[in-house]
């Protein structure tokens, strides 16, 4: 999958974008606030309700997931990045072909990922308070809640 550096992607349909909205609440509003919700695939989030739920469970688990919902048949995984102050400034991102992130390796990759973001954000000087403490068996708790409510 190509993707244009500093391209715009959704706020409601892109792991990223889902990411940053969570942690953001002028940008949660704005999101949720919006006259439309553009359909971009058929799994698109569009219902506000649905949407204020995701980003509440994103903030729980300190990851989104955005299957589907910008680039039919792609999955893409997302962690914070949080600098000084506290404040989600980037993320960690992977998009992969669905048949190529097999579910149950999605936590180990989210891990991975969720790890490689505390680091990023320690040399930002992020402090302790703020990083995700997440574990392999959390995140896998996590997709298995997640798979149930799906």
């Amino acid at each position: 999958m190509v993707i244009q550096l500093g391209g715009g992607r959704p706020l409601h349909g892109s792991a990223v974008g889902k990411l940053i909205a969570a942690y953001n609440p002028d940008l949660e509003a704005r999101a949720l606030g919006a006259s439309r919700l553009e359909q971009f695939t058929a799994f698109t989030l569009t219902n506000r309700d649905q949407l204020r739920v995701e980003y509440a469970a994103i903030r729980d688990q300190a990851y989104s997931i955005s299957d589907g919902e910008s680039v039919e048949g792609i999955i893409g995984l997302a962690t914070p990045v949080i600098d000084a102050s506290g404040t989600v400034i980037a993320a960690v991102h992977i998009c992969a072909p669905r048949g190529r992130l097999a579910p149950d390796r999605r936590p180990m990759v989210l891990t991975q990922m969720l790890q490689t973001g505390v680091q990023i954000s320690r040399q930002l000087g992020a402090p302790d308070d703020t990083l995700p403490d997440t574990t392999l068996d959390t995140v896998i708790a996590s997709e298995e809640r997640r798979a149930s409510a799906s």
